[in-house]
């Protein structure tokens, strides 16, 4: 398949940053908006951008693969909330990829556990065309440790799944930089057949 990966949204990374997270699990009735560009040597670059206010959101996105001319436009929209002192997301969307439709399920959970952050980005992508292939990604699953106050290094990894094809799975240290209300990501990846090697850079800013 031509995209293992993928990864949601925008606010994917609202958890990859414990102080954007926090800052945008305030209950109140305020807008908020959030900005996320990734570049991937392996699977697709995206850009998405969430806009919400209060505790619901829509989101938009493009994805595309220079490797494969694979491509996707969504629309979408969907619900955080706190659990456990953190953000969770959960959304829905419709896209059109490679000019098939398919309806997504996203959720997002944010976990700490002592130092460790446990974070994920699970997405469902079932077929609304014929043709098309139900697919299942954790892209990505990660834990990480703060080392500093600007920066926390663990591991991620990236599995893909899709009817009719194999699973690939790639894992590799990922190093997690604070910025002012952003945060970014780099993920070193190889995959375990020893087939591939990804380097991903990702931005995520919140407004």
């Amino acid at each position: 398949m031509n995209r293992v990966q993928r990864a949601f949204l925008m606010a994917l990374l609202i958890g990859a940053a414990p102080r954007v997270a926090r800052a945008q699990a305030a209950p109140a009735r305020t807008p908020w908006s959030v900005f996320s560009a990734r570049f991937d040597t392996h699977t697709s670059d995206f850009i998405y951008s969430v806009y919400g206010y209060g505790s619901e959101f829509g989101m938009v996105g493009v994805l595309y693969n220079p490797r494969s001319t694979f491509n996707e436009l969504l629309v979408g929209g969907g619900h955080r909330l706190s659990l456990a002192g953190q953000t969770q997301l959960v959304a829905v969307a419709a896209a059109r990829e490679d000019g098939l439709w398919y309806s997504q399920l996203y959720i997002l959970p944010t976990v700490r556990v002592g130092h460790v952050w446990l974070r994920a980005t699970s997405e469902l992508d079932a077929p609304i065309s014929s043709g098309g292939t139900l697919q299942y990604s954790l892209s990505p699953v990660s834990a990480t440790v703060p080392v500093a106050g600007w920066l926390e290094v663990g591991a991620g990894a990236d599995m893909g799944m899709a009817r009719g094809s194999r699973t690939e799975l790639d894992v590799g240290p990922e190093f997690r930089i604070a910025l002012p209300s952003a945060t970014l990501t780099v993920d070193g990846q190889r995959g375990l057949d020893a087939t591939r090697n990804r380097l991903r850079i990702g931005f995520v800013a919140a407004f």
